[in-house]
């Protein structure tokens, strides 16, 4: 019930959706496995309503959203859970594995916004990374550049400008003669 009146946009509610959200946050790791269930919605307010609170819930929905991205099959799940991640930026940090599995997924809108969270998170920590996330990074994001969709492509090419990896300086500047303007243009 706290969910519906979170994500409501029903004038009766209006002043109880801040509320809500603040109770389901304060819930913490507790809330996150029905926040993840609710990923599946096709409703875009309670798609945001969901990332905001999991935001919100910080570095303790990490755990389960980890789990979530190795153990789910639907494809907009995923997508949204990769969403999420990047969205926690530095405290989303522990998901760089999974994140740069999911690079590799079957669907390419999952490859696409799994790209987009490590750029966020990777960015956020390229100064204090590890050697093994940098190198998990740098692999996910390296074997990217040549995948068959361009917007996947694309997203490769904002990651890697936004963390800043030096590495991929030579797929950067190939990138700029992308068949997919939006690979050329980031």
């Amino acid at each position: 019930s706290l969910f519906v009146i979170a994500s409501s946009g029903e004038l009766k509610y209006r002043d109880d959706v801040e509320t809500a959200k603040a109770a389901l946050a304060e819930l913490g790791a507790e809330a996150v496995p029905r926040l993840v269930e609710k990923l599946t919605t096709p409703d875009a307010r309670e798609r945001l309503t969901v990332i905001r609170i999991i935001k919100q819930i910080g570095v303790t929905a990490v755990p389960h959203l980890r789990k979530s991205l190795t153990r789910l099959k639907n494809p907009l799940q995923l997508k949204r859970i990769c969403w999420a991640l990047g969205d926690l930026q530095e405290q989303g940090v522990s998901a760089i594995p999974e994140l740069s599995a999911s690079t590799l997924h079957q669907d390419w809108q999952v490859r696409e916004y799994a790209l987009r969270a490590l750029g966020k998170v990777f960015d956020s920590v390229s100064d204090s990374a590890t050697a093994d996330e940098r190198s998990a990074v740098v692999d996910a994001l390296g074997e990217s550049f040549s995948d068959s969709i361009g917007q996947v492509r694309k997203s490769a090419v904002w990651a890697a400008g936004a963390s800043r990896i030096s590495e991929l300086l030579p797929e950067l500047i190939a990138s700029l003669d992308d068949s997919y303007y939006g690979a050329r243009m980031n």
